[in-house]
């Protein structure tokens, strides 16, 4: 065992090292100290800044954590957490600085930033319940952090709390920040709000559109299409991985009717997988655009000379709405990945059916012109890795009835809490199982129960599963119930999809606008528009009514997969016909 005076020789040894600039030799001695002596500070950071050169920076943040560990004054140790921190964010692992964070807040209570960065940390690794306590605590100590109100009002977003993020959004709009103009996170959250006033979030979605294009003169691209030569259609997306937009993306790209275009794919895509490898095997050019600015982007698109430029985000996260204000094509599309009108008077169209706007209901909250596609605007494809159908678990569990709901907490509010509760109540014996991100959390979780304890259901009768290891074993979890309860106002599109597929009918509230319909555009293609509310009365009834009738559950179950494979909802050779009558008419029109 090396004493302590072997280990002063070989600190002396490690700085000779360091000055003569003999890094590997110094390495190996700085590994040799701290195999006696772990939380060494000089060995320590040493090795935290030879990594971070390296770019090896998961193992430079847990030598700058050792390193703050060591006995120092406590001056140095807030700067090595400092750091820590500072890199964490900077190379964004909130969840590696988690400690370093907690540790500089305790160490320095009042320092503002060292409390923003806490709360950011929580809010990346959905810790939502403490990420409000400490992202509160900032916002008091720095009223001006745009950044640190955007995340305070995220994190009540993600909890299901809508109407109180919008408070937190109003009020980062309020501060007139330049480096928040282009934040798309207040207006998405319009879309979860109960009771919202529709007029109020077209206009917001309006200005923010008009927001966008102001700094571009618009150059309508009128560009002929060369005789012979087939139609360009482009798409744009982050998503072209097994994401909820490539389940119904993919069908754009197969079925006969696709040969009569040429497909360019822009590829924002941080990582891939076999959909990637589909996807990118079935267009005619993959570009990997990840790397380009919004101005890079639009100029290869405008080289490319695409004619129809379709947008799948919307406002969703790493959206590329930037290259829609600035016109990159002569014909602009937005479809699938937003459930509302972009804003921007430079989008041309938005595909969308009969059954989410109905004609003449919706289109005053719109910029774009609605392109209806006949029958439904989804085609769905199932995940491969999807587990056969197993029974009806109420069959097996004497007629006690699971019911479930898979969708993102974001669209889980409290109406919406309230309304469980009641069916819980109606339905003797029945469960609850919610699974969604933030309930790994436990503070969450209770948070979660208390609603229905408040109300005189037992939480023991409501289940909480955070997120799963993979798709499998998200998916083998619909074995566990026997009705899925669709979400409002913001209905789920994906979710309800794999939970048909599993045999799990979903149980949907149909509204007035898009976002409140789509759970009526996919059971009104399978025939089960009996599944359909209209009412939260309505939808509760219905909820009862369709939990006491276990043998009817237990027939639907063992049929559903089929019907949806006869439906035109997985008809690929029907949906590619009207996406290419779609694209060939409103590029004839516009020519």
């Amino acid at each position: 065992m090396t004493n302590n005076r072997n280990i002063l020789i070989l600190k002396q040894q490690l700085h000779i090292l360091i000055q003569s600039k003999r890094l590997e030799e110094a390495k190996r001695v700085a590994q040799h100290i701290l195999y006696s002596a772990p939380k060494d500070s000089d060995a320590n950071l040493f090795l935290a800044q030879l990594c971070e050169s390296k770019s090896e920076i998961v193992r430079a943040v847990e030598y700058y954590w050792a390193a703050s560990q060591a006995t120092v004054p406590s001056e140095t140790r807030n700067l090595i957490l400092e750091k820590t921190v500072d890199l964490c964010n900077s190379k964004s692992l909130f969840k590696h600085g988690l400690k370093p964070a907690e540790a500089l807040v305790q160490a320095r209570p009042e320092y503002s930033k060292a409390v923003f960065f806490y709360g950011l940390f929580l809010h990346k690794a959905n810790f939502f319940p403490k990420a409000i306590e400490y992202l509160s605590s900032a916002h008091e100590k720095a009223p001006s952090n745009v950044w640190c109100l955007n995340y305070l009002a995220l994190s009540y977003a993600y909890s299901g709390r809508a109407d109180e993020a919008m408070y937190y959004f109003d009020k980062c709009e309020e501060l007139n920040s330049d480096e928040y103009r282009e934040s798309t996170f207040r207006i998405y959250a319009y879309n979860c709000i109960f009771k919202v006033n529709e007029r109020e979030s077209y206009l917001a979605h309006q200005v923010f559109g008009a927001r966008l294009e102001e700094p571009f003169t618009e150059k309508v691209i009128n560009r002929q299409k060369s005789r012979g030569k087939k139609l360009r259609i482009g798409y744009i997306s982050a998503d072209f991985y097994w994401h909820s937009v490539s389940y119904f993306f993919r069908a754009a790209l197969f079925g006969k009717a696709r040969k009569n275009f040429e497909i360019y794919c822009y590829s924002d895509t941080d990582k891939s997988d076999g959909m990637t490898e589909e996807l990118l095997a079935a267009s005619d050019v993959w570009r990997e655009s990840r790397a380009l600015s919004d101005q890079q982007l639009c100029n290869q698109i405008i080289a490319d000379k695409v004619d129809i430029l379709v947008d799948l985000s919307g406002y969703a996260s790493r959206n590329r709405m930037a290259v829609f204000a600035r016109r990159a094509a002569p014909i602009q599309v937005t479809y699938l990945g937003y459930p509302n009108t972009t804003g921007l008077s430079r989008m041309d169209y938005r595909l969308t059916d009969d059954q989410c706007d109905p004609e003449g209901t919706t289109e005053q909250f719109h910029t774009e012109e609605l392109l209806r596609l006949p029958g439904g605007f989804l085609c769905y494809y199932p995940n491969v890795c999807a587990p056969i159908v197993a029974p009806l678990p109420a069959s097996h569990n004497g007629g006690q009835v699971c019911f479930g709901s898979f969708n993102t907490f974001q669209k889980i509010g409290p109406e919406l809490l309230a309304a469980w509760a009641k069916i819980l109540k109606q339905v003797e014996n029945s469960k609850l199982l919610i699974k969604a991100g933030p309930l790994h959390d436990a503070e969450f979780c209770a948070w979660v129960r208390q609603h229905f304890e408040q109300v005189g259901v037992d939480p023991l009768r409501v289940e909480l599963i955070g997120w799963t290891k993979d798709k499998a074993e998200h998916l083998t979890l619909y074995s566990k119930i026997d009705i899925h309860l669709d979400t409002f106002p913001y209905n789920g599109t994906t979710t309800t999809c794999e939970a048909l597929w599993q045999g799990v009918p979903t149980l949907t509230l149909c509204g007035d606008v898009h976002r409140a319909r789509v759970g009526y555009s996919i059971l009104s293609q399978l025939g089960m528009e009996d599944y359909v509310a209209h009412n939260i009365e309505g939808y509760i009834a219905k909820a009862v009514e369709k939990a006491n009738d276990i043998e009817n559950l237990s027939t639907l179950r063992s049929q559903l997969r089929e019907r949806m494979q006869k439906s035109d909802l997985m008809d690929i050779e029907c949906f590619s016909d009207k996406l290419a009558d779609v694209y060939t008419k409103i590029h004839f029109k516009t020519s």
